[in-house]
């Protein structure tokens, strides 16, 4: 990748990635808002704790998915 073109090509696709993981952050943010207002606090701290279990243990624990 020492050329010009190979690393204004990869900054293309970076970007592009980047931009996907910023589209997708602002849809799960909207969704968690849309399932707080109708389903209350307490599922989404249950969906919390089930993002902290896979983030930290990579896998859901047992009996808290659905």
């Amino acid at each position: 990748m020492s050329s010009t073109s190979g690393k204004e090509q990869f900054m293309r696709q970076f970007d592009a990635i980047v931009g996907g993981v910023k589209q997708n952050k602002v849809k799960v943010s909207t969704r968690n808002i849309e399932i707080s207002q109708s389903k209350g606090d307490s599922y989404m701290h249950e969906t919390r704790c089930r993002l902290v279990d896979v983030h930290t243990h990579g896998q859901v624990q047992a009996g808290l998915h659905s």
